[in-house]
């Protein structure tokens, strides 16, 4: 187990789909099971339970990116490797599906469902004698069992993470405040391990059968212990080195040291390395959080980086994990290697040198040989949808894929084919499109930097830099247009600020503080700021979602004109992008204020926000009432919002809220499903209903 950092708790969601297209590899009744093909280790035969083939419907906009069938995984966690089946395993927030690679030829080979729905983290272990997966689900507090097989999933149990043990077939399984429970590969409780110290992060040596237990207390209070994975004994008890002054967070140990990596005061970090012999040590600083520790051949592989401030690799053009080699005796630092945005976790598969990792903010599972670590190959693994646009002059759309790999896709909804692949820069959290000018914007988060495209061929015509410190948490920006004055606005709620830019890249950009919102420099999250622009009044308007407070600029000097406090959204799960506006009216969320003076005028009859309009009609995301699952329906309402003329029900998501697009000229509604890189096509009608 690992500790989880508080930004890891914000990982989302589920859902699946789409069955792989089946390899030339045979297919067994009656599930859908995939033999992978032969290898070097394929004297242990072994099979991986795929996914139903999928029903005619959506556009699968993943599978005309990736050319995979596979289902989408997104937001990456960690994985693990099973060595005598030459298989790794890894996991996703917003899938229920686990991946399954084959480690010899780095490819994807088969995906699992998981059974965990929701919008949850998943950690896996591995039992590497047995081949049985355990899977952590990190919100709920909750271990389950699971048969890589046969897909027979059990439990749960309770617990704050979980070590497996293959030599005695255990799972030992932390419970503060001072307890390690003992289950069986069954998930019985067998025993308990008592009088540990606040346990934290646990690690099994099955060779030596030994469980290293971190007692997480601060400073001189912190120490490992060590127990007899058969007897469960009290072996020894090991401090931390003098003048430790940090909190314990990970655990890792080979045949003569342990290593605890910490967190100390304000920003430091370190590891310390502790002799079993003599139970010396001595500490190492590390730039950033540690997040996987690794021995192999007298070296300690580190994880380090996934930055959540700012100040972290200023120069980067994202939130990058970093791979450091250092001695494993001495801890100094011999190379370090930056993998991909977001790398968090790491594992190592001693038969072919091969080190493998995840990228949350790519959607890439890739690979190292080791020791020279030269890539192996990358395998891109997740697509997704967080914007649908109609492109006015054929009906194609654009599909801004954030957490991906940072792409736009331009795809013709009418024959399903990819038009097109635009790069945006790292993280594009903004998409505008300019009919009149025949451009599309896209704004890159983490560069600070707004990309323009020619929408008659998809040419790059140039950058707008913004001006800002680039941003590095999750605390995303966004952007909205006005198309008289032709400047683009971005909210960055990190820094607290909005900008204005020229879109033609004239002039200086002007920042301004926000006023009312005070920033978290290490993030906190999406949607804490909302932007739109109103053409015909000169305004710029701003919604602060947690202070429920509208600010309205000039949208040519960004002077305060005006501000509001808002009625309460009542949401449990907000959508992004809550405020639009018709010209007359300004919607934040379900609300409708007069856009001079922001004083409340009315309230949508049913729904979460406005998503566009079209023929005197309002489309409206809501949540479908009464259905089983969480599902959302698109309302469409009159100019006057007292008939709700038609709905539709949408397919289930148990993720962030659906992005929308409509094409009134063509009578078609579009809409993107984040999590599983799929596009709905719904005939809305070219002309307006009948009475």
């Amino acid at each position: 187990m690992r500790p989880w950092e508080p930004r890891i708790l914000g990982l989302l969601a589920s859902v699946f789909l789409l069955a792989p297209a089946l390899p030339a590899t045979g297919l067994a009744e009656p599930h859908g099971i995939v033999v992978p093909p032969a290898t070097a280790r394929a004297a242990a035969e072994f099979t991986v339970p795929l996914e139903p083939a999928p029903a005619a419907g959506p556009i699968n906009v993943h599978a005309l990116a990736t050319g995979s069938t596979f289902p989408d995984i997104v937001k990456l966690g960690n994985l693990v490797v099973d060595e005598g089946r030459g298989r790794a395993y890894f996991s996703g927030s917003l899938s229920r599906h686990l991946g399954v690679v084959d480690v010899n030829t780095i490819q994807m080979v088969g995906t699992i469902d998981s059974g965990v729905d929701g919008f949850v983290s998943k950690h896996l272990l591995l039992n590497p004698v047995t081949g049985i997966l355990y899977v952590f689900v990190i919100e709920t507090g909750r271990l389950y069992r699971l048969d890589p097989t046969t897909g027979v999933l059990s439990g749960p149990v309770p617990g704050n993470g979980a070590v497996v043990d293959a030599g005695t077939d255990r799972v030992f399984v932390p419970s503060p405040p001072d307890q390690i429970q003992v289950y069986d590969g069954m998930l019985r409780l067998t025993g308990t391990v008592s009088g540990v110290r606040a346990p934290g992060d646990v690690h099994v040596d099955t060779a030596s059968h030994r469980l290293y237990v971190l007692n997480a207390l601060t400073g001189s209070n912190a120490s490992v212990s060590v127990y007899d994975t058969v007897a469960l004994d009290l072996v020894r008890k090991y401090a931390m080195p003098a003048g430790f002054d940090g909190t314990p967070t990970r655990v890792h140990a080979d045949a003569g040291r342990i290593y605890v990596a910490s967190r100390g005061p304000g920003a430091t970090r370190a590891i310390s390395i502790i002799d079993k012999a003599t139970g010396a040590g001595t500490r190492v600083s590390v730039a950033e959080n540690v997040n996987g520790m690794r021995t192999l051949a007298g070296k300690l592989y580190v994880m380090t980086g996934y930055p959540y401030y700012a100040g972290y690799l200023p120069n980067a053009t994202g939130s990058f994990g970093v791979l450091e080699v250092r001695d494993a005796t001495t801890g100094a630092k011999e190379r370090e290697v930056q993998l991909d945005l977001e790398s968090l976790y790491f594992e190592i598969d001693t038969t072919t040198s091969t080190l493998l990792y995840t990228a949350t903010g790519r959607g890439t599972v890739g690979a190292l040989h080791l020791p020279d670590l030269a890539p192996l190959g990358t395998i891109d693994v997740a697509t997704t949808i967080e914007d649908v646009l109609v492109h006015p002059s054929d009906g194609s759309l654009y599909v801004r894929n954030r957490l991906g790999g940072s792409t736009l896709y331009h795809v013709n909804p009418a024959t399903g084919v990819l038009l097109g692949t635009l790069d945006p820069g790292n993280w594009p959290t903004g998409l505008v499109l300019d009919a009149a000018r025949g451009r599309l914007y896209a704004l890159s988060h983490y560069e600070a930097k707004v990309t323009v495209f020619d929408i008659t061929n998809d040419s790059l015509v140039g950058t707008i830099n913004l001006g800002t410190s680039r941003a590095r948490t999750d605390a995303l920006s966004a952007m909205a247009m006005d198309h008289v004055l032709g400047k683009l606005y971005v909210v960055t709620p990190e820094l607290g600020t909005l900008t204005a830019v020229n879109v033609d890249g004239s002039g200086s950009p002007v920042t301004v503080h926000i006023d009312g919102f005070t920033p978290n420099p290490r993030g906190g999250g999406p949607g804490q700021l909302h932007v739109t622009a109103h053409d015909a009044l000169n305004r710029v308007y701003v919604f602060a979602r947690d202070a429920n407070r509208v600010n309205a600029y000039d949208a040519s000097t960004l002077a305060l004109v005006a501000h509001a406090t808002t009625p309460d959204l009542n949401m449990t799960n907000p959508p992004l992008d809550l405020l639009f506006t018709d010209g007359a009216r300004l919607f934040v969320g379900p609300h409708i204020l007069d856009p001079l003076t922001l004083t409340p005028i009315g309230r949508i009859p049913s729904g979460l926000k406005v998503v566009g309009t079209g023929l005197g009609r309002y489309y409206v995301l809501d949540n479908a009432p009464g259905a089983p699952d969480n599902r959302e329906r698109i309302r469409e309402y009159d100019a006057a919002f007292v008939s709700d003329e038609r709905g539709w029900d949408l397919e289930p998501t148990l993720g962030p809220h659906s992005a929308v697009g409509i094409d009134a000229a063509r009578g078609r509604l579009y809409v993107g499903y984040l999590e599983r890189g799929e596009v709905d096509s719904i005939d809305i009608g070219n002309a307006l209903p009948g009475p």
